[in-house]
């Protein structure tokens, strides 16, 4: 299963158009990726998408917990806002 975080660069109905069976979450915020890794209800990961994250309101999502996540063998993608740049900071530990 394919996670996406983001809002509001896509919506829910924009995502779910590309990848029918893609989980929709909120933008990332700092634990929201070790949340999910660490979720037992969420045992199908895939891939997780990041596309936009908080970073005015709350603390942004860190990149220990994508380079936490990449080293537990779960692929992390970024694009667009909070995502690309996360992508572009990470691209050498395999983001």
């Amino acid at each position: 299963m394919i996670y996406v975080f983001a809002g509001p660069t896509l919506n829910p109905k924009q995502i779910l158009s590309i990848l029918p069976t893609a989980v929709c979450l909120p933008p990332a915020k700092a634990s929201s990726i070790l949340d999910l890794i660490g979720s037992p209800e969420v045992k199908d990961i895939t891939s997780i998408v990041l596309i936009d994250g908080l970073y005015h309101s709350t603390l942004s999502i860190r990149h220990k917990e994508i380079i936490y996540a990449l080293k537990q063998g779960f692929p992390v993608y970024g694009c667009s806002s909070m995502g690309a740049l996360r992508a572009s900071e990470l691209s050498e530990v395999g983001m």
